[in-house]
């Protein structure tokens, strides 16, 4: 599944700046809770993020 777009929000919980790469560590630990293998790569702006 590929998503070209997504959006994310502009401050966390506590106020601080979101950005791309706090939202794919945070996605990341998300599937590793759940035990699913995934691997993240970051470029400029772009998250990839590969579920094995």
């Amino acid at each position: 599944m590929i998503f070209d777009d997504i959006r994310i929000p502009l401050t966390d919980a506590e106020g601080r700046t979101f950005n791309a790469n706090k939202f794919g560590l945070k996605l990341l630990q998300y599937f590793r809770s759940r035990n699913i293998k995934v691997e993240r790569t970051i470029s400029n702006n772009m998250i990839v993020i590969t579920i094995k």
